[in-house]
């Protein structure tokens, strides 16, 4: 249905981890996908298929289920060696919407998923697989109230082949109250329980464990957000915390403020001030590398980030708008180690231990222009300049490198044009600066596909990829992107 992206730290609504942004992918209701749908795609190095079908559940239900497949052979390393890290991944699924009486409503939904990516250092499989599902009840009690709860299951397996395996069950369950308060106030409380059991297995132990091998974890949480309605609504003031006790830190306290004044019609304004929280995990707790060389420490605190955020919107004209924002963060408690155990300056063992603080500073700029009904273009210009440093005294040597592991520089250009009824095209254009850490090039990407609509309910499609370049680096380790075409048919019924 639509994907959300919001700016900056989200953890007084969605949690510790919510530190620099969230990606919120909402899916449409089953009631909105009804009939057929398939799709097959082939290229040199790609072949996709999908199929989806929905349909009526009585009168009071709709249902859609699904399966998809993806094959992709291995890409290639610089100097066009073989990388040799095939994968194919596989994946079905369900949901199911329920209208009930008493403006009730029910969705259960659930995937079931298997993938396999060959290790080029010792030619074995990696595998992935795993199964999830949701079930959520909400009621509408009026215009301005509603209740909802939710409850999660997921299961994951996953193995490196070399260094560790991964078997996981997570249950969530989650309670949330929506009301207006005064008619000014529309205030959200809830809360929520999550519990994670792991069973982590060395491949090679002596070279990286985890101690305990099995582990339970859980994690409990009250929030609550008050949106306050002034100056005729032209003045919009949210507070909102959310308090959290996890098994590793223990309480954890993450607010946020934000305001949005709208100028008029056309011009908003808007600031926030945030704080939150990563969390430990496995690795910074109960990590032992080397028999012991390298470990984990349960002395390990969260990192935190303080966030100062400003913005401005203005549609400008009926095809014009523009949305710019800045921001500047500053982190502490930043995971290092106690010492660079590759040159050491004392003995071992070695820890995970919060080791530097740093900063960021930057903005994000979006152009929308739409001059007509068939043409419409987007562009994001975004800068970050982020510089950590070592605390006084640390005898950390890697990580004020940390800094340069993200581009400075991106740039987004997006083209979408319907040529008539029957073509249209899409034109997605990108540059990103360099990652010096990680000795990898800024590179400049072209992604270009073409549609033929036969009929209306027949499309056949060309998609190319990096269509002027045949290869580039996007990470360290050696391995690039290649150039690719696929062709694609999709039919709808």
């Amino acid at each position: 249905d639509r994907i959300e992206v919001i700016r900056g730290p989200g953890a007084a609504l969605w949690g510790a981890n919510a530190v620099n942004g969230v990606v919120n992918i909402v899916t449409k209701s089953a009631a909105e996908s009804q009939g057929g749908f398939q799709q097959l795609g082939v290229g040199e190095s790609e072949r996709y298929a999908a199929w989806r079908y929905g349909g009526n559940l009585g009168n009071a239900g709709h249902y859609r289920a699904y399966a998809k497949t993806n094959h992709h052979d291995a890409e290639e390393r610089r100097g066009s060696a073989d990388a040799d890290d095939k994968r194919k991944h596989e994946q079905a699924g369900f949901r199911m919407d329920f209208q009930l009486p008493d403006n009730d409503r029910l969705t259960v939904q659930g995937d079931i998923y298997q993938g396999q990516v060959n290790n080029a250092t010792n030619n074995e499989l990696e595998e992935t697989e795993g199964h999830n599902v949701i079930a959520r009840w909400s009621r509408q009690h009026g215009q301005h109230s509603a209740t909802e709860v939710q409850f999660y299951f997921d299961k994951t397996f996953r193995t490196n082949a070399e260094t560790y395996s991964e078997d996981r069950k997570s249950f969530d369950l989650e309670l949330e109250h929506r009301f207006l308060f005064l008619d000014q106030h529309e205030i959200i409380i809830g809360g929520g329980y999550y519990v994670t059991r792991d069973d982590v297995r060395g491949i090679n132990p002596v070279i990286l464990r985890f101690t305990p091998a099995r582990r339970t974890d859980e994690t409990w949480n009250l929030f609550i957000q008050d949106q306050i309605d002034l100056m005729s609504d032209q003045l919009r003031l949210t507070f909102g915390v959310k308090y959290e006790n996890n098994d590793y830190t223990g309480d954890e306290v993450q607010p946020s403020m934000r305001f949005s004044y709208t100028i008029d019609d056309r011009n908003t304004v808007w600031g926030a001030v945030s704080r939150a929280v990563r969390i430990p995990n496995r690795l910074d707790h109960n990590l032992v590398v080397f028999n012991g060389v390298l470990i984990g420490d349960s002395a390990f605190e969260s990192e935190e980030v303080l966030a100062y955020e400003l913005g401005y919107r203005s549609i400008v004209s009926s095809t014009f708008s523009l949305d710019v924002a800045i921001f500047y963060n500053e982190y502490d408690k930043l995971r290092g180690f106690t010492d660079d155990f590759l040159s050491p300056s004392t003995l071992p063992p070695y820890k995970v231990s919060n080791e530097g603080e740093g900063v960021s500073q930057g903005g994000e700029l979006v152009l929308r222009w739409q001059p007509s009904e068939n043409l419409n273009l987007l562009v994001s210009q975004s800068y970050v300049d982020l510089d950590v440093e070592r605390y006084t005294g640390s005898n950390d040597v890697n990580i004020r490198d940390n800094d340069e592991n993200d581009p400075t520089s991106q740039t987004s250009v997006m083209i979408g044009w319907d040529i008539n009824k029957q073509w249209s095209s899409q034109l997605n254009a990108r540059y990103v600066g360099a990652l010096d850490d990680q000795k990898v090039d800024a590179y400049t990407a072209v992604d270009l596909s073409l549609l033929w609509r036969i009929t209306k309910d027949l499309e056949l499609g060309l998609i190319g990829k990096n269509l002027f370049d045949p290869q580039h680096a996007e990470f360290g380790g050696g391995n690039e992107i290649q150039r690719t075409v696929n062709a694609q048919v999709t039919w709808r019924f």
